[in-house]
Parts: C-alpha cells; structure tokens; sequence
C-alpha cells in the first residue's frame, strides 16, 4: 500500500449539504493501474481531490474506487451541475535505483514519477453522470515513462458504475539532465515566491506542505516564520506549450486549530478530523521570453465545501525573507458561509 504524501481534507456529513440531483444510490469510479514495462508500479494516494472525497484503496488489487460528492452545491457554479475531479500520480519501481521496500513506502528519490491520471465527472441535473479520463507529464519534465489512459469500461470490482485503466509505458522523451533541458530565459539569478500564511482569527492556523505542485520544485519553509519559499523551474520546457513561454502554479491547503476539537500538537502534525480546512491558496507564475515574471495570487474553498473560514490573498509586495523577489501573504479568516457538520 503506497503512502500519503498529502494530508486529508476534513470531511463534512453528507446531510448537512443541500442535495441537488444527486443518483438515488452511491456513485463510484473503478480506476485500475498497471504497468506496461518490467518495471512494478504504485499510486500517491490520496491523491489531488476537487470535490471528491478520499479514495478507497483495493486490499486484493491495483485499483482505487473513486467517490464524488454530488451533493456538494459548493461545486455547481450554477446549483445544478456538479464538477468534480481526482488526480494521482503514478511512480514507478524502477531497479537499480528504487526497488525496494523502503522506496515504495517513501517514495523517495531514485523513483521515475511518470506522470497524473486525472478522473473528470460531471453531473448536470436530471441526466447521468459524465466520466472522462485524461493524462498529465511529471511536473518536473519527462523522466522515461508517461501514463496512458483507456475507458471507460465495464467495472470488474463489484461496486462501481464505470471503470478508467491508467498504465505506465516507456516514454519516447528523454528523461531531463540539467545539461540536456534548454533555458527559456530564465533570470540571470534564482527566481523565488514568498509566500507568508497568518491568521486573521483568535486561532492558530497551519499551511499543508508540499501541496499541490504543477512545473514548480518542491518549496522551502521557514524554521523562523510562517512562510514557504517557492521555487519555479523556468528551464523546464514540459511546462511551455510554445517553447517560449513557462506556466506553472502552486496550492497549498490553511488548517485551522481550532479548539476544542483541534488544538494539540497531534492535531498540528497529522491534520487530522476536527481540524477545520479554510482553503487553498494558489500561486500562479508566468515567464515569457525575454520578460520579467507575472506571478499572481488566488484563492479556493475547502474541496468539501465551507467549514466555516475562507483564505484571503493580498496583492504583491516587497518580500522580507532576503531570498525572495515577491511576496503575497495569505490570511485565513472567518467565512460568512453557512458551516459544514463534521
């Protein structure tokens, strides 16, 4: 069983959200993988969830049984079309350098990432849910396989209505060297985000780490303040579709420990249940050839709907770390929506 690599969002109880079509019985997705190589291969769980709740790991074989959450109105832009998607990357067991017991734990370097499967499902009103499949590189570049998606199918694990295979085969792109991926101008200097978290309330708050990564190093926090330091990889053409111009983003996720059910240490390390989710704070980096870096801010509910706090971006300003070139700072406070019962 592959580990967590992101903590779990906290859960609402289904009869406290306002129900909008949702099917008369439970609605699941079948996502097998396998391999396609010699090599073996695992999933991150829980994976990147969009209004989805955690998925359920198969004991006995390779697949995760998918669970949107049609009843969340949090996610229907109009109150009648439900959008949900769930992402996990697939990581490869790929001898002499990650073969062991110790790297399918950890995940630790060594092991080729060859890339996301995303599920997409969509629900509009009075017709059956829509499932689509798509795939996604490694955020850091091609590292000798990619993912390959094929359904829908028949499901064979008794319990769900539609089943999507993702499978690792041997990519044709050469996995990146620090020699071997060309510059797209990147600034004569490292180029770094500060991006500082705080709480506008009487409670604590808390900002989950890595978070979600897209063409972005895995960012640095501060052992002396709340902040992390992000790292954009500007020499990564994965993350160019022209070839001149890099995309890339980060999102992390604000817990609140807010007593009396989330104030412990335990409650810090683990986020676990009882600790509200305020939301996600996403950074966005574009760098055009030839030009200074745009970075922008913005903000997200909590992929389970409101629990009772919303995170706030301010606009860009000076940094203060000494190694950062722009700094935004994300405030959770009080959200005037309605509460979710966990």
């Amino acid at each position: 069983m592959v580990s967590s690599l992101r903590c779990a969002l906290t859960l609402g109880i289904l009869l406290a959200v306002p129900s909008f079509a949702a099917p008369s019985s439970p609605y699941h997705v079948q996502l097998h993988y396998e391999t396609g190589t010699e090599a073996k291969v695992g999933i991150i769980v829980p994976g990147i969830l969009s209004c989805m709740n955690i998925p359920d790991p198969s004991v006995t074989a390779n697949d995760l049984k998918l669970n949107p959450v049609f009843t969340n109105t949090a996610c229907s832009e109009d109150g009648k079309t439900y959008r949900g998607k769930e992402s996990h990357g697939l990581i490869v067991y790929d001898p002499p350098n990650c073969d062991g017991v110790f790297h399918k734990v950890f995940h630790k370097k060594g092991c080729p990432n060859a890339g996301l499967v995303t599920i997409h499902i969509t629900k509009e009103e009075g017709k059956d849910p829509v499932v689509t499949c798509s795939t996604g590189p490694p955020a850091l570049g091609p590292q000798g396989y990619k993912v390959q998606c094929s359904g829908p199918q028949l499901p064979d694990d008794g319990r769900s209505n539609v089943k999507f295979t993702a499978t690792v085969v041997k990519s044709t792109l050469a996995a990146p060297t620090l020699t071997t991926v060309p510059a797209l101008a990147a600034p004569s200097s490292p180029y770094h985000v500060q991006l500082h978290y705080e709480t506008g309330v009487e409670a604590k708050v808390g900002i989950i780490v890595p978070g979600i990564l897209s063409c972005m190093n895995i960012p640095d926090p501060s052992v002396t303040a709340n902040d992390l330091k992000l790292n954009p990889v500007f020499t990564n053409t994965a993350c160019s579709e022209d070839g001149k111009t890099y995309r890339g983003k980060e999102s992390h996720g604000l817990i609140v420990y807010d007593p009396p059910n989330c104030d412990g240490v335990f409650h810090k390390v683990f986020h676990k249940k009882g600790c509200p989710n305020a939301g996600l704070v996403t950074i966005h980096i574009t760098k055009e050839e030839g030009k200074d870096p745009v970075v922008t801010c913005s903000t997200g509910p909590p992929a389970l709907g409101p629990q009772g706090f919303e995170v706030r971006c301010s606009s860009p300003q000076a940094p203060d770390d000494g190694i950062s070139n722009v700094k935004f700072i994300a405030t959770v406070v009080k959200s005037q929506e309605a509460l979710l019962v966990v």
